[in-house]
């Protein structure tokens, strides 16, 4: 009777511990195959990051992923073609596997944080860490930065205008020649010679061969600053130095003085300033922004000058129709002092274009009362520690605004990674620096967040 007991313990104990052996089996089956598809996952991941466009990192030193992958319209699509491809090399798939198979299933690419998030901050903040990991400084201000105040409501050129028609208005005096008729006495102002020169081209009075620059046009459209973004809802907000951003558009893009090969437009910087559709706009703008903070510098100083003061209005007496008419002195003294500083400034704008420094403080002026005189246009000596166009350069784009700087930096790596791939798909706002996505396989679903920055 014992006997019987204890044997019908035992197997009832057996059945238990084989019940439990089998669940522990079906666990250790079950998570495997989770380990197996996370394994898939992360692998995929981490492969589908290393396809990062390698002409956007080798010209700009940037980590994103293309979603055209070099051809055609970008799209999620063939993110997901990819990762999909990715897990599914990486999981297990043999038929009889002992330890449970995983056959990978749907995949998704939820959404994906790219460059043009946050109006392209996403891009300025990655542009900087490349800056800091690569231990690259920022441009150096000098004291002369400090003595740069590029013009903003102050148009001097259209004063100097106003003053000329003011001028003209006045009704010259009149006297009899020889056969008793009465005649009007000419001005013979030394202004209206330099103020003719005002109206020439600007390439032309700035010394530069206009024939050495591009005449092509870029759709504006095609671009992002001008198109409608996608992909901007996802990413994270960080705050980047935008100093050390500036001097990464130095790094990376061309200008005037340093044209960098294999560029769509050979005037980046001055595209980012500006915004114009051709790299003759774009320089134009940019000599009209420089010399109009030259002319208003060297107007201020020579209003404030005695000397020259004293020789304005010594000049202006010295003119007949002056003598004869009280009020044409003033004005026409004052349109002589325009006429100077629009010389000199004229003079400092060949010194930097063609590669010179111009002083940082103005001191003193390097034309002199007699050149006005003959409306001579002159060049002066460069200044070594005084202001380069890079300067101007630097300051014109710290004053953008945060979306047009971002923006516009797109368009030039736009334009440049289209035409040196030949892939007009080519997208800011289609490169993903980070991805979320979602494996299903089976009952499993699993989820991941991966990216570069």
């Amino acid at each position: 009777m014992m006997k019987g007991s204890i044997t019908t313990f035992l197997a009832l104990s057996l059945s238990v511990l084989t019940g439990f052996l089998l669940f522990l089996t079906g666990s250790a089956v079950r998570n495997a195959e989770k380990i197996c598809l996370e394994g898939a996952m992360d692998l995929g991941m981490n492969s589908v990051l290393g396809e990062f466009h390698t002409g956007l990192h080798d010209r700009y030193g940037l980590l994103y992923i293309d979603l055209s992958y070099g051809a055609g319209e970008p799209a999620l699509e063939k993110l997901e073609s990819r990762l999909d491809f990715f897990a599914g090399r990486n999981a297990k798939e043999e038929k009889n596997s002992p330890w449970g198979k995983v056959t990978i299933g749907q995949v998704s690419v939820n959404r994906i944080a790219s460059a043009a998030f946050n109006d392209g901050n996403a891009l300025k903040y990655q542009a900087v860490c490349y800056m800091q990991d690569c231990n690259h400084k920022k441009k150096q201000r000098g004291k002369e930065w400090s003595e740069i105040s590029i013009v903003g409501d102050r148009d001097v050129m259209a004063e100097w205008s106003g003053l000329m028609g003011q001028i003209a208005e006045i009704e010259p005096p009149l006297i009899q020649n020889e056969k008793g008729e009465w005649v009007e006495v000419p001005l013979d102002n030394p202004a209206d010679a330099v103020f003719a020169l005002a109206g020439s081209d600007l390439f032309y009075l700035g010394g530069i061969d206009g024939n050495s620059i591009g005449v092509g046009m870029i759709q504006p459209g095609d671009y992002a600053s001008h198109r409608t973004l996608q992909n901007v809802q996802y990413g994270e907000t960080k705050e980047a130095d935008t100093e050390l951003f500036v001097s990464y558009l130095h790094e990376k893009m061309g200008n005037y003085g340093r044209i960098r090969e294999n560029s769509f437009l050979q005037y980046q910087l001055e595209y980012v300033i500006m915004g114009r559709f051709s790299d003759y706009e774009n320089l134009q703008a940019v000599i009209e922004k420089i010399l109009q903070w030259c002319f208003a510098r060297n107007l201020e100083y020579a209003m404030n000058n005695d000397a020259m003061q004293s020789m304005a209005f010594q000049t202006a007496e010295n003119l007949r129709a002056v003598s004869l008419k009280e009020a044409y002195k003033r004005p026409v003294a004052e349109s002589m002092i325009y006429a100077i500083a629009y010389l000199e400034s004229l003079a400092e704008v060949r010194c930097i274009f063609s590669g010179g420094n111009i002083t940082s403080e103005k001191e003193s002026f390097y034309l002199s009362w007699d050149q006005m005189l003959l409306a001579c246009i002159t060049q002066i000596p460069s200044f070594p520690d005084g202001i380069c166009y890079e300067d101007f350069l630097t300051v014109l784009l710290m004053q953008l605004s945060e979306k047009e700087r971002n923006l516009r930096s797109m368009d030039i790596m736009e334009m440049d990674i289209r035409m040196n791939d030949g892939n007009p798909g080519f997208a800011m706002d289609f490169c993903a620096e980070r991805i979320e996505a979602e494996v299903k396989a089976g009952s499993y679903s699993l989820k991941r967040t991966y990216g570069y920055y």
